[in-house]
């Protein structure tokens, strides 16, 4: 597989090994969604002031700003369903705002466009021994 991509064997076999394990080929693979990260302060910025103050006043306020600084989304969760029902300390509209910036989604960044040809062709990087196996005779 390697002889029939290869058109020039002159430069060395690392050469054409850092050459099979460049990023060269459009990824198949479609970008996928992954949870978008979020910040105590994205939070927080969906509540009102007064809602702040009310949320800061709870005995357990630590834990709930332990679980938005580990982005527990179940935990959070559940806080905002407890929040939120009466006596409600913070609004639903407040509640379901939350709701949407810890469910977030987005095209994950680490989604490389390009990939190798080996990782196309071979389904892993290419090796210094596939590369040796490769080589014509006298090349």
């Amino acid at each position: 597989m390697i002889q029939g991509f290869i058109t020039d064997w002159t430069p060395t076999n690392n050469a054409i090994l850092t050459a099979l394990n460049a990023p060269s080929v459009a990824n198949p693979t479609p970008q996928p969604t992954v949870a978008k990260p979020f910040a105590f302060a994205d939070v927080m910025g969906c509540l009102s002031a007064a809602s702040v103050a009310n949320v800061r006043s709870l005995a357990t306020a630590t834990q709930l700003i332990t679980a938005i600084n580990l982005r527990d989304v179940v935990s959070i969760g559940n806080w905002l369903a407890a929040l939120s029902s009466p006596p409600a300390l913070i609004t639903s509209g407040e509640a379901a705002a939350v709701g949407a910036v810890i469910t977030a989604t987005e095209l994950d960044p680490s989604w490389p466009a390009q990939i190798s040809w080996a990782a196309a062709n071979l389904g892993r990087p290419a090796t210094l021994a596939d590369v040796i196996a490769a080589r014509p005779q006298g090349s």
